[in-house]
């Protein structure tokens, strides 16, 4: 499903108000202003992102504690956030689940941030919000999103690095 590389360069003018809805799940729709718990507690929301001026890319990526290939790519998500944030990008790590597939919250995330010593956010995704978007027993899941104005580019299931990369960095061009 490569049609949403057509929403990527798209430009919007005033990032005061989050994009009015209506919002969709799939390639060029707007995202919805999901919130989420941090790993210290509080709350980041997707328009915080939108609110950063700098932002031009958001790579939210979904995981779970019993997705191998999740646990995997944590230092990909890691080199590609150290690599590109200054150019733009915006990493936010989510966990829908632990190894029993129980629901996580802040300690599940702020463990993950230790265990794998990241430094992008990473938010619990407690209530499953993005389970929309994905079918989550294929994680893990990468959706690139235009910041400018929160449309989904493409939602890339399982470990394609190749692919999610090359979006990433037409995205900041």
């Amino acid at each position: 499903n490569g049609g949403g590389d057509a929403c990527l360069n798209e430009a919007s003018g005033d990032r005061s108000a989050y994009p009015a809805a209506p919002y969709g799940t799939s390639d060029c729709s707007v995202i919805d202003n999901h919130s989420f718990t941090t790993a210290d507690g509080s709350t980041l929301s997707l328009g915080d992102i939108y609110a950063d001026a700098d932002a031009k890319v958001l790579l939210l990526t979904m995981s779970a504690g019993w997705c191998p290939a999740c646990i995997e790519e944590q230092p990909t998500l890691e080199a590609w956030h150290n690599t590109y944030s200054s150019q733009g990008l915006r990493v936010v790590g989510t966990l829908f689940a632990d190894e029993n597939d129980s629901p996580v919250g802040a300690e599940y995330a702020a463990n993950w941030v230790n265990n794998y010593n990241l430094t992008f956010p990473v938010v619990a995704d407690t209530n499953q919000v993005l389970s929309a978007y994905y079918d989550s027993s294929k994680a893990p899941m990468n959706m690139i999103v235009n910041v400018a104005t929160m449309q989904i580019v493409r939602v890339i299931i399982g470990a394609d690095t190749e692919t999610v990369q090359s979006i990433i960095e037409a995205g900041l061009e």
